[in-house]
């Protein structure tokens, strides 16, 4: 054996070796781009629903329980009277997402796809006996039922109603005809927000009007000063009150022509002052100007009610332009209020009384 052998075996030894470990590193390579593919494919398939189950878009329990529909119920004055067991007829004015933000119930563009979507809304949420909680001041009122199938007002389904009418739930308005109702009992206050309306409320509201016509208006002098209606109400629970009312006012132009202005306000307690020295101030107007021998135009505080966590309660107005009306949801932000939802304009419905049956 010549002196080089041992070195050539040494070599082959080291070869051998360093192929072995580049075989093992290459298989635990291989290994590790596996485990990492299964891994993610496992991922990517629970991410998937399963074939043939329920989604959350087609599951009425899902949507009802997670997208909370609000109701305005509306009677007439006969109806109204009526007592327990009234019949009246539920609009569906909006719905809150999950994350709390407040959209109209029909939101599809073209009339066609709108027709689409209020029937589906229907079927979701208007089967027949389901029961509607009803809210005074964002606090829990009584029960209604649905006692009827859904009708369609243009692409807005509606449905008849009984359970508790307005003058079931106390004095309010002696015109109230329209209460809220929720498909979540979990939206009721602990308490509600109405409080009595006082002199000073309507001399606030005197006040604030007449101001407001004088910075919209300068040019115009009213002639006349219709009724306000006032509402005062606690809306965010801090014992003091918020002041919400509407006017309507005949105004005369400079030609001598005569036009009509009905007048929103919300009002809130002014800190600045005292409390030796009470005031308010204006913190949103709404205003329908219409001509005096034209369709008539109206804002009507509907109630409050607590669909968000934001610190006021929403407001809900209907907005009546001549035949039509639609439901506008009013909320405040750190400073200002603003309307975040509001539905299609459409036809008031109305269903004689049934309260016999």
């Amino acid at each position: 054996m010549s002196s080089d052998e041992p070195k050539d075996f040494a070599d082959s030894i080291s070869e051998r070796t360093d192929r072995r470990r580049i075989a093992w590193q290459t298989a635990w390579l291989v290994i590790a781009i596996l485990v990492v593919w299964a891994v993610g494919l496992g991922v990517v398939d629970r991410s998937r629903p399963e074939a043939g189950s329920v989604s959350f878009q087609t599951s009425p329990s899902a949507r009802v329980e997670r997208r909370p529909a609000l109701f305005a119920i509306t009677w007439n004055r006969s109806g109204a009277n009526a007592g327990p067991g009234t019949i009246g007829v539920a609009t569906p004015i909006a719905l809150v997402e999950p994350g709390g933000a407040i959209v109209a119930p029909i939101t599809a563009r073209t009339d066609e796809d709108a027709l689409a979507e209020g029937r589906a809304f229907a079927s979701t949420y208007c089967k027949p006996s389901t029961g509607l909680m009803l809210l005074r001041g964002g606090a829990a009122a009584g029960d209604v039922r649905f006692v009827g199938d859904p009708t369609m007002v243009g692409s807005v389904p509606v449905v008849p109603v009984a359970g508790s009418g307005p003058l079931d739930l106390g004095p309010l308005d002696v015109e109230t005809t329209a209460v809220l109702a929720i498909s979540d009992r979990r939206f009721a206050g602990r308490s509600t927000g109405v409080r009595p309306m006082r002199d000073e409320h309507r001399s606030a509201v005197d006040a604030a009007t007449r101001q407001i016509l004088r910075d919209r208006y300068p040019t115009r002098v009213a002639v006349e000063e219709g009724l306000a209606r006032v509402r005062v109400a606690d809306l965010d629970r801090d014992g003091r009150t918020e002041i919400l009312a509407s006017r309507e006012v005949r105004l005369r132009d400079e030609s001598g022509g005569f036009e009509r202005v009905v007048v929103f306000v919300i009002s809130e307690p002014d800190r600045s002052l005292s409390a030796a020295k009470p005031g308010y101030r204006v913190v949103f107007v709404g205003l329908q100007l219409f001509r005096d021998a034209g369709p008539a135009a109206d804002i009507v505080f509907i109630d409050q009610a607590d669909l968000t966590a934001a610190e006021f309660d929403e407001v809900i107005v209907r907005l009546d332009d001549g035949e039509t009306s639609r439901y506008a949801i009013l909320r405040r932000d750190q400073t200002t209020w603003t309307q975040v939802s509001s539905t299609r304009p459409m036809r008031q419905p109305s269903l004689p009384s049934l309260s016999s049956e």
